[in-house]
């Protein structure tokens, strides 16, 4: 997975017009593997039709974090949703690791305590080095109970 770029076929002839070219060329790979990621991401939170069918299927009560904003660089886009059981079992994802595990914790609460909650997320580099986060955005994630009733 080496890429060497040469540049871009622009017609470039000095020193000057083939280290553009050269940039040109990394740029365009930066930003096809940006959409690479970005359709990967989309792919991994794509779990509604799994959360549907649990949360018919399921009698239990569960909360649901959806993250409702976010800044930077996260692991996954707004929108996505996860729930969480009483056992801490999930369905879906917020992103995984640290970020998730701290979802986690505030959603085992909301089921405990029944109360809703919004949870901001810091995987800056300040605090993603001493969480061993990679991101570097932030994001807010909304926590409510769900129940059948």
């Amino acid at each position: 997975m080496i890429h060497t770029p040469i540049g871009l076929p622009i017609g470039a002839e000095t020193p000057k017009e083939i280290a553009i070219s050269i940039l040109a060329e990394l740029i365009l790979a930066r930003s096809s593997r940006s959409a690479e990621r970005e359709a990967e991401r989309l792919a991994l939170t794509s779990h509604e039709p799994e959360l549907l069918s649990y949360l018919l299927s399921s009698r239990e009560p569960c909360a649901l974090a959806v993250v409702v904003e976010k800044s930077g660089s996260t692991p996954v886009p707004t929108g996505a949703v996860m729930a969480v059981n009483q056992f801490g079992g999930i369905v879906g994802t917020v992103g995984g690791g640290c970020g998730e595990h701290e979802i986690l914790t505030h959603a085992l609460e909301t089921l405990r305590t029944g109360e809703a909650r919004l949870v901001a997320l810091d995987m800056t580099n300040d605090v993603a080095e001493e969480e061993g986060m990679v991101c570097g955005g932030r994001m807010k994630v909304w926590i409510e109970p769900f129940s059948e009733e």
